[in-house]
């Protein structure tokens, strides 16, 4: 398995190497995707692997950030 950093260079990362990045179950992101929280994109239809950009998966995490007292949006 590619490390961390290794992977983050990819144009899309699998479930498996999301999941590894946000510290967060597979199934916590299959229910993001899901419920349609985080983009992702199945490219052999229904059953295929799941793939999710980068950007996306770092977008979901900001969103789900939260604030410190004080802080601005």
């Amino acid at each position: 398995m590619n490390t961390i950093l290794e992977s983050i260079g990819k144009a899309y990362l699998t479930l498996e190497e999301a999941a590894k990045i946000a510290r967060l179950s597979k199934v916590t992101l299959r229910r993001a995707v899901s419920t349609r929280r985080l983009s992702a994109c199945k490219p052999n239809g229904k059953f295929g692997k799941t793939l999710i950009r980068p950007n996306d998966l770092f977008s979901y995490l900001e969103g789900n950030r939260l604030r410190a007292i004080g802080e601005s949006r």
